[in-house]
Formats: structure tokens, C-alpha cells, sequence
């Protein structure tokens, strides 16, 4: 829970109890779930709002209660996806190609907070405890395994032995693995129901947003789907 200056002074002349003790441990832990909570907040906030006005000529799936039934709601969100993962982007652009290892990780951190609250808000359309009680842990735990499988890839000599540098292909990973998750969730979510221009249409513009291209991407580049009259 700790950054690493503050890890740092747990350590240093005298260890844990001189330098940083444990009342101001617990103190800038309660700070940080305080942050993330209200973080989470914000970024439900913002996919609520995000899905609600997406323009008609930016959206993948022309007619939302024909694609998906009973979910039109589902098509309206997942249509919201793309545009909110590259308004992250393009926020946190500067940090992300910064190469200062703390500012890669930090930002990637927050794309990964965003990419997650996507998952957990997909899971949704799931039947009740198809995850369990906590589907974000069910995610937490997936994505955790996939960290320790590239840590162990990336650092030959053991656990460590990378330094702080190897963080930044890690969080590079973790960012991979989360948008990864919210393809397949999507992808099975969409299924068989939806027309497969319709698909494309809507994979295209997310693997868009997932390589990071914001400044190649307009409001043109990927026109509605067209349908032939029945």
C-alpha cells in the first residue's frame, strides 16, 4: 500500500519503528482506499454518462433492441467502450510516454482501474453470482495470474532480480491482460445475436483504442455499418 519514497523510510536508519511507524502506515493506507474508492466512483460516474451520449454515427450497432434482444442496454454500453478507453488514453498520454518508470506505472495503473470497472460493469449482464459475490475479485485473481506468468517470463534470474525497471513492461502487460479480458467478456456477450458487420465494426474500434492510436482516430475512420435491404 505503500509508494516507494514511503517504502523507502520504513527501511531506512533504524527499520520501521524510528523512521515510519506503524500509526502512519496505517494512516496512508486508509488514504489510499479512501482515493481508490472515490476513484471508482468517479469512473462509474463517467461510463454512466459516456453511454448515454454517444453519437448515432459513432455507434456499432445501428439498432441496439434488434441486436441484442432484450439488452439493448448492453449494446448501448459496449458502444460507449471505445471512446471512453481513448479519452483515458489521451489524458494520460504524457505520462504514459514519459519513460519515468514511477509516471508509466502510475498511468497505467489508472487505465487498468478504468478497464476493469468496464469487466465488472459487463458482468452484470451475467446471471446473478456467475462470478461469485465479488466479480471483481474473480477478475483481480485472473489478471494477478497473468502478472506473475510475464513477471517470471521478464526477470530470468529470479523474482527481483529485474530491478524497478522491469515495472514498466509489467504494467505495459497488466494493461494487455485487462483490455484482453473485456474483449473476450464482450465478445461473448455479444455471441451469436449480433450481426457480424456489426461485431467487426465494434472489435475494430476497441483494438483501436487498445493500441493506443488516439491521434489516428477520428469520428471518420470507422463509419457505421451499412445493411442490405431485407
Amino acid at each position: 500500500m505503500l509508494c516507494l519514497d514511503h517504502h523507502n523510510q520504513t527501511e531506512l536508519k533504524g527499520g520501521f519503528a524510528r523512521k515510519l511507524g506503524p500509526d502512519l502506515v496505517r494512516k496512508y493506507r486508509d488514504e489510499w482506499v479512501a482515493t481508490v474508492t472515490r476513484g471508482r466512483i468517479e469512473i462509474e460516474r463517467r461510463l454512466n454518462e459516456q453511454a448515454q451520449r454517444l453519437p448515432q454515427y459513432e455507434r456499432s450497432f445501428v439498432d441496439p433492441s434488434a441486436t441484442l434482444g432484450e439488452n439493448p442496454a448492453l449494446a448501448d454500453y459496449l458502444d460507449s467502450l471505445p471512446d471512453l478507453l481513448l479519452a483515458t488514453v489521451r489524458s494520460l498520454r504524457t505520462d504514459l510516454n514519459s519513460g519515468v518508470t514511477l509516471d508509466v506505472v502510475m498511468s497505467s495503473g489508472e487505465v487498468v482501474s478504468i478497464l476493469e470497472s468496464m469487466w465488472v460493469r459487463l458482468a452484470r449482464f451475467y446471471a446473478d453470482d456467475h462470478f461469485g459475490d465479488d466479480p471483481g475479485g474473480f477478475l483481480s485473481a485472473h489478471l494477478d495470474e497473468q502478472l506473475k506468468w510475464h513477471s517470471r517470463l521478464i526477470e530470468a534470474d529470479g523474482a527481483g532480480s529485474g530491478g524497478t525497471v522491469v515495472r514498466v513492461p509489467l504494467s505495459n502487460r497488466n494493461v494487455e491482460a485487462a483490455a484482453k479480458a473485456v474483449e473476450d467478456i464482450a465478445d461473448a456477450l455479444l455471441g451469436l445475436s449480433c450481426k457480424s458487420t456489426e461485431h467487426v465494426h465494434w472489435m475494430a474500434r476497441w483494438r483501436n483504442a487498445v493500441d493506443h492510436r488516439a491521434e489516428d482516430w477520428n469520428e471518420h475512420s470507422w463509419p457505421a455499418p451499412s445493411f442490405p435491404a431485407s
